[in-house]
């Protein structure tokens, strides 16, 4: 049973006694309550991490959900497992570096649009924001490794459409 935050519920446990049951005998029970304060995972947008790397930045005065050590630390796992991406550098380097690619200039090409998209989803699926869940029969890693290839392989006519998936994987939340 799942509750929401600031619910009671009342309940009972009806215990049934066995034959063999020993007459006048003492039985021990356990009741565990599992409870978790985790926010809920989802997928989060590519507006919600250039938001997050401008506020690391100082860029703008809004609050930072993600702390400036997890977010390098995602960017390193990034680096280290992507063939397109690899951040550098200080800290507000690799941070730049990220925010560059996030924030689209007024005209961008398709495949500025496809590296901001899948960005945005290494990032979900770094933070593990996209466990769980599929678009059209895959999954984030599925989306990316079919992103990443249509980039190395220089695959100009599939960007469009890998940049859409990564798209709406990442407004599924």
């Amino acid at each position: 049973t799942f509750l929401q935050p600031c619910t009671t519920v009342n309940g009972s446990t009806t215990v049934h006694i066995l034959q063999e049951a020993e007459e006048n005998g003492q039985y021990t029970f356990q009741i565990k309550i599992g409870v978790s304060c985790e926010p809920e995972s989802y997928p989060r947008t590519i507006g919600f991490w250039t938001h997050q790397f401008q506020a690391a930045l100082c860029k703008i005065s809004g609050r930072q959900h993600t702390p400036s050590n997890t977010l390098e630390q995602y960017l390193d796992q990034i680096s280290s497992q992507s063939p397109t991406f690899e951040f550098s550098g200080t800290r507000k380097q690799k941070f730049q570096q990220a925010l560059n690619i996030l924030d689209l200039p007024r005209r961008p090409s398709m495949e500025a649009k496809l590296k901001a998209q899948l960005l945005a989803l290494w990032l979900n699926y770094v933070a593990g924001y996209t466990e769980g869940y599929t678009l059209e029969g895959m999954t984030a890693q599925q989306i990316i490794q079919g992103s990443e290839t249509a980039l190395q392989n220089r695959q100009t006519k599939q960007y469009e459409y890998w940049k859409n998936l990564c798209d709406r994987f990442n407004n599924l939340g």
